[in-house]
């Protein structure tokens, strides 16, 4: 039997799980915009050559390297923190099948 303390916690990680995952989101969105310009500003100024995509990239690599590297990272974190609301909507959605199951039984 799922008591209504299950349930109320359940609810409570879910709110804390989405609060994280728009956390995580509008950070990596944020510094992912950051980079972005900071890389079309380079193009601009003339820090970014190369006569091909393939050392474009290159030399973006040698010059924000570690902006890439926390970019990604944050990344990472987003997709954890979705997957983990993600969980526990599916938490939630298994205690209201459950409830609806049992409410049904007592029906009959």
């Amino acid at each position: 039997m799922i008591t209504e303390d299950e349930i109320n916690t359940v609810y409570a990680a879910l709110q804390l799980a989405n609060r994280d995952y728009y956390k995580a989101q509008e950070e990596y969105l944020k510094e992912k915009y950051n980079l972005e310009k900071n890389i079309n500003r380079a193009y601009a100024d003339g820090l970014i050559t190369g006569k091909n995509e393939i050392e474009r990239n290159g030399n973006i690599a040698q010059t924000f390297g570690n902006q890439l590297d926390h970019v990604q990272d944050l990344k990472v974190k987003a997709e954890d923190a979705k997957y983990n609301r993600e969980w526990y909507q599916i938490e939630i959605d298994r205690i209201q099948a459950v409830i609806r199951l049992m409410e049904v039984l007592e029906e009959k």
